[in-house]
Order: structure tokens, then sequence, then C-alpha cells
């Protein structure tokens, strides 16, 4: 499964689109299901390495790929 990336958190903090090389991190972002309902909950995910953005987005959907219940994956530095 090919989860989304959304850029708008990093765009809003930074006043610029992510690019180059760089410590990556993002915000994974579940959907859980409680006996009371279904919540939203995130955990950060940093790369191992300094990457440039293209291979950071697929260093993270490589480790995230058969997690079905990720709704989004936000870029958080």
């Amino acid at each position: 499964m090919r989860h989304s990336i959304s850029t708008a958190k990093y765009a809003f903090a930074h006043g610029k689109q992510p690019k180059g090389r760089g410590m990556w991190a993002f915000e994974i972002v579940r959907s859980v299901e409680y006996h009371d309902g279904r919540r939203e909950e995130s955990a950060p995910s940093f790369v191992p390495y300094e990457m440039s953005f293209t291979e950071a987005k697929r260093w993270v959907r490589h480790n995230t790929a058969g997690q079905r219940d990720i709704v989004t994956i936000h870029v958080a530095s």
C-alpha cells in the first residue's frame, strides 16, 4: 500500500517545500480502533542517516509497507 506523504506542516513551519539532503523526520499518523471508537495516533520516525528528501520518502514508505492502518505521513523536519 502506498501511503500519502504530506508536506503541508513542513512548508508552514519552514516557509518552503522540503528538498535537499538532511536528517529527515516523519510523523506517522495511524487510525487506531479502541473499544469506544477510532482515534488517530502519531509517532515520529527518523531516517537512520543523512539522505536526500527523495531517498527519505522511499525509506519511510519501505519501513511502513504493509501497515494498512496508516492514514498519512507528515514531513516533520
